[in-house]
C-alpha cells in the first residue's frame, strides 16, 4: 500500500517535470547555449517541486504505452507553453529589423555565442531592452504563474489539440507583427520623409551629393527618433508581456 502510494507520488512528480523542463529548456532568456544544463535541470526540478501541489493526476497510467503518450503530451505542452513565450522576443527582433533597415544599421552584424547565431546591431539592442524590462516588471513571475496555471487547468494527460488553438495561434502571431510595425513605424515614417526631402533636394538642387549625405541624416533622424519615442517604448514593452500572458491563458482553455 505505502509502496503504491509513493510509485504514484513519483511518477506525479516525474511527468510534471517533464512538462517543466520541456518549458524551461527552450525559454529565449535561459535556453541558450551558454546556460549550462545543469543548471536548467536544477531549475526544472525546482520549480517542478514548487508547483507540485497544484498538479492535478487521477492515477498512474496502467502499461509502459500510456506513460509514453502521456510523456509526450506533457512535453508538447510545454513546448507550447515555451512558443508563446518565445513570440514575445521574437517581436522585438521584428521590430529592430525594421528599424536597421531602415536607418542603414542592417549591415552591421553582431556575433551572439549566448544562441550561437547573428543578429543586427538594432535588434540586439532592442532585444536586451526588453530582457531588462521583463525583469524590472517581474515579467519571469507572470511566466512562473502561466505554467501552475497550465498545472490548474489541464491535469497531467490531459492536453486536447482543439482547431481553436490553431486558430489562436495563427491571431498571436498577427499581433506579433503589429507590435513589431508598431515599434518601428516612428522611425519608419521619419525615414519616409528624410526620402521625400531628399528627393525634393535632388530636383532642385542636381549638384548636391544626395547619395553621400543620405546616410548620415538617415541615421541621425533614426537615432534621434529613437531618443524621442524612448520613455513609451518601455510602456509598449509592458503591454506585450501583458498580452502574451493573457494569450497564454487563453490557450490553455482552448488545450483543457
Amino acid at each position: 500500500m505505502i509502496w503504491g502510494i509513493l510509485i504514484s507520488h513519483a511518477v506525479k512528480f516525474m511527468l510534471a517535470g517533464v512538462r517543466m523542463s520541456a518549458f524551461i529548456i527552450g525559454l529565449p532568456i535561459i535556453g541558450g547555449k551558454v546556460v549550462p544544463v545543469q543548471f536548467k535541470g536544477g531549475l526544472a526540478v525546482l520549480l517542478t517541486a514548487v508547483v507540485y501541489p497544484f498538479v492535478e493526476f487521477s492515477g498512474s497510467p496502467s502499461s509502459f504505452l500510456e506513460l509514453g503518450l502521456v510523456i509526450i503530451s506533457e512535453i508538447l505542452l510545454g513546448l507550447l507553453l515555451c512558443l508563446l513565450c518565445t513570440v514575445i522576443f521574437d517581436v522585438f527582433r521584428s521590430a529592430g529589423d525594421y528599424i536597421g533597415t531602415e536607418i542603414g544599421f542592417r549591415m552591421i552584424n553582431i556575433i551572439d555565442p549566448y544562441n550561437d547565431s547573428q543578429f543586427s546591431l538594432m535588434d540586439a539592442f532592442l532585444y536586451f531592452f526588453a530582457v531588462l524590462v521583463f525583469f524590472t516588471i517581474n515579467g519571469h513571475h507572470l511566466m512562473i504563474d502561466s505554467v501552475v496555471s497550465s498545472f490548474k487547468m489541464i491535469p497531467i494527460g490531459g492536453l486536447v489539440l482543439r482547431p481553436a488553438f490553431g486558430i489562436n495561434m495563427i491571431a498571436v502571431f498577427s499581433w506579433m507583427f503589429y507590435f513589431a510595425v508598431l515599434m518601428a513605424l516612428p522611425i519608419v515614417a521619419s525615414g519616409l520623409i528624410v526620402h521625400v526631402a531628399l528627393g525634393v533636394v535632388a530636383k532642385t538642387a542636381p549638384r548636391i551629393q544626395v547619395f553621400l549625405i543620405s546616410f548620415p541624416l538617415k541615421i541621425g533622424m533614426g537615432l534621434g527618433m529613437m531618443i524621442l519615442i524612448f520613455p513609451g517604448l518601455t510602456m509598449l514593452i509592458s503591454v506585450v508581456y501583458a498580452k502574451v500572458y493573457e494569450e497564454m491563458i487563453a490557450a490553455l482553455r482552448m488545450l483543457s
